[in-house]
């Protein structure tokens, strides 16, 4: 018996309820934190939304890149997903519920059309979307998910591995 053993376990992963939101998550480039944003896990699609850029030289610039690209996502989260608030962006048409990744994809679309600032559109990068077929050699460490898609290398930092585990799981993105 190992010192460690006691890490191991035989049980299955509980499953969770997609999507799965975890903030202050970093993207890495080159080795360094470059970004933090919110990484969602869906059922379809991982998303990531960055709000702030981690660089030293756009250190000054953080805290109102940081407020403005963080409010937009909770102002939209909470109106889209929360059934008691009203819809910022006009609600569904003929009492169809849209998906989870196409409400994702409203908010993509909303932060867009809302980062017009230059402060904000020179410092960080669009949101950016990742369908599950699109992505191959998925690898999950201790806090950290690092994949290929959409032609390149993606890696991020600071999530916490069991819930990743499970909603990755719950999503399919690993058996």
């Amino acid at each position: 018996m190992g010192l460690f053993d006691f890490l191991r376990t035989n049980k299955p992963l509980e499953p969770v309820t997609l999507p799965v939101i975890f903030s202050n998550v970093a993207y890495m480039v080159f080795g360094e934190r470059s970004y933090a944003g919110e990484l969602i896990v869906a059922p379809d699609a991982i998303f990531y939304f960055p709000h702030t850029n981690l660089s030293p030289q756009d250190r000054q610039k953080e805290k109102i890149i940081w407020t403005g690209v963080r409010d937009l996502i909770r102002e939209f989260w909470r109106s889209e997903l929360d059934p008691g608030q009203a819809s910022i962006s006009g609600g569904t048409s003929g009492g169809v519920t849209p998906s989870v990744e196409e409400k994702i994809e409203l908010l993509m679309k909303y932060v867009k059309e809302n980062r017009q600032d230059t402060l904000l559109a020179d410092s960080t990068p669009a949101p950016v979307k990742f369908s599950r077929d699109g992505i191959q050699k998925l690898r999950v460490g201790w806090g950290s998910l690092k994949f290929d898609a959409n032609f390149d290398d993606h890696e991020f930092q600071g999530l916490n591995g069991g819930l990743l585990q499970r909603a990755l799981k719950s999503g399919g993105y690993v058996t």
